[in-house]
């Protein structure tokens, strides 16, 4: 007859094994989506994770869907400990690095992202400017079993002179939100930080209007046509994402997934888009496919989008195919 006890543990002793062989990892992903907590749970008889298990095998693909279950997982920590060497998923990770260089990648930039924001909640902001200054890739990220970015706990306390001196010297994405799309405004003026809430307004309108090219022609005549406006917006929205594109965040998707990917920009399809910034992209991917010689493929794509009058969205998505499926929830750059 099978006891209470052995029909809890049986369930879990199966997804742990299929991750233990690295064998039939669909099973793993079933069992963790019903049961998001058995990710970092050491079963009894057992010395590891699930979790120490799929780090020391270096797919990254499978930890991100693994981690993407972890969201409303608030018991989840990335750096628990093996029974039998105390062992963490970043010491698996440095140990196997050469091995499997972009799992250590991951693992490292996850756990530097956890730092950063362990600080923030502390109010420990001398301590969260050196980390930034190590590492400025992760100004705007957080891991995906995080509630909030950088900048919201910043706005939860209104720390506007912390806000000045990172953004004036980083960059903030200000766009950034959580909870069903609430911004850093938005979370500043529930936590009683009006001022704060008023001034990142501000900064939003003042990027807005500096962004849409306007001419004295433009300031007079009322007849220009919708369409002229919507290219003019293309135009400053394009030439936008052109400064936002930089080495750290291309340096961040490559390390991350694949040091060795080789990466194509594909056109985004709509004849209207102006063609401003497409080659520029272009040159620089197939310049660093040449330089490696990788076969993977990392697919990137732009679009923009109208949202109003003298207003447009520069958005950017690119998907990595691989074995096992592709890659393809991950927005890299918003303007």
């Amino acid at each position: 007859i099978m006891t209470r006890r052995a029909q809890t543990v049986e369930p879990i002793l199966n997804a742990y094994q299929c991750a233990s062989d690295n064998k039939d990892f669909q099973a793993v992903y079933k069992d963790i989506l019903a049961h998001p907590e058995w990710l970092s749970v050491i079963p009894d008889g057992k010395n590891w994770s699930i979790l120490h298990h799929i780090v020391q095998h270096g797919d990254v693909q499978q930890l991100n869907r693994l981690l993407d279950l972890q969201r409303h997982n608030l018991q989840f920590r990335l750096l628990i400990k093996t029974k039998d060497t105390n062992l963490t998923v970043l010491d698996i990770a440095k140990q196997n690095s050469t091995k499997h260089p972009a799992m250590f990648q991951r693992i490292d930039r996850l756990t530097k992202m956890d730092e950063l924001l362990n600080f923030a909640k502390e109010n420990q902001w001398v301590k969260c400017k050196q980390l930034i200054r190590e590492c400025p890739e992760i100004l705007n990220q957080k891991p995906p079993y995080r509630k909030y970015y950088f900048l919201h706990h910043i706005g939860h306390v209104g720390e506007q002179n912390v806000f000045d001196e990172l953004h004036k010297q980083y960059q903030f994405d200000l766009s950034l939100s959580v909870d069903n799309d609430k911004t850093v405004c938005e979370i500043a003026s529930e936590n009683g930080h009006e001022n704060f809430a008023k001034y990142v307004k501000q900064l939003q309108k003042n990027r807005t209007r500096s962004s849409t090219p306007r001419s004295n022609n433009d300031r007079t005549a009322q007849a220009t046509s919708q369409s002229e406006g919507d290219e003019a917006q293309l135009l400053a929205a394009s030439t936008e994402w052109i400064r936002r594109f930089n080495m750290a965040d291309f340096k961040y998707v490559v390390d991350t997934y694949l040091p060795t990917a080789k990466l194509y920009a594909r056109n985004a399809g709509a004849a209207s888009l102006p063609l401003i910034g497409r080659e520029q992209i272009g040159e620089f991917w197939n310049n660093f496919y040449k330089t490696t010689g990788a076969t993977n493929l990392i697919y990137y794509d732009r679009k923009i989008v109208i949202t109003g009058p003298g207003r447009g969205e520069s958005s950017s998505r690119w998907t990595m195919n691989v074995d096992d499926g592709f890659i393809d929830r991950e927005t890299w750059v918003r303007n």
